[in-house]
């Protein structure tokens, strides 16, 4: 007799907590559209006010935290943007999105060492992330940090990719009688290297 009271009571229980996490899941996806649409108008205060809703009702949406840092980042918090991603890397190690977001506050807080570390732990992670690391070796040597350029670029020759801008910014830090400026000048066609 217990049973056949308490089952129905049960089963009651379980359709109400499914209809209220459906119901803070559609919340949730109504308040990050509508701060995409906001992001993208330029309104970046009030998306990482939406974004926040949006993680209060979802806490373990890595897409709302990552969107939420775009949105802070956007609007120049650069402090707030930083702790989202620190807490986030503490939550989620894996997602290697919030290593690039923190490196990219850094960079615009003129943090280039800790920037280049930051980018350094996310090549660790995705080695095969050639086109960034070879951006991020342009950006090394344009702000100075010749040792963190070179090893970019070696690292970059060793796996054979972006070989080409590798060996230029070799060329650069080596000298025009350099092994990288020797090779380049044999890859490129007579017509690239000589002058009318």
């Amino acid at each position: 007799m217990m049973k056949k009271i308490l089952l129905p009571a049960l089963m009651l229980l379980c359709l109400l907590s499914i209809s209220c996490q459906t119901g803070n899941n559609d919340m949730a996806s109504a308040y990050a559209a509508q701060a995409i649409d906001e992001l993208q108008q330029g309104n970046s205060l009030l998306s990482a006010e939406l974004f926040s809703k949006a993680l209060i009702l979802e806490p373990q949406s890595v897409a709302h935290r990552y969107n939420l840092g775009l949105a802070l980042l956007a609007s120049q918090d650069y402090d707030q943007t930083l702790i989202l991603a620190d807490e986030s890397l503490l939550l989620f190690p894996y997602h290697q999105r919030f290593l690039l977001l923190k490196a990219r506050v850094l960079k615009e807080q003129e943090n280039k060492s800790e920037a280049l570390k930051v980018y350094a732990q996310l090549f660790e992670k995705n080695p095969g992330s050639y086109e960034l690391q070879a951006q991020v070796m342009q950006q090394a040597l344009d702000w100075g940090f010749t040792e963190e350029a070179e090893a970019l670029a070696l690292r970059l020759l060793a796996a054979h990719q972006q070989e080409e801008q590798a060996l230029m910014v070799l060329e650069q830090l080596q000298g025009p009688n350099s092994w990288p400026a020797f090779i380049l000048r044999y890859l490129r066609p007579k017509t690239e290297t000589e002058e009318p």
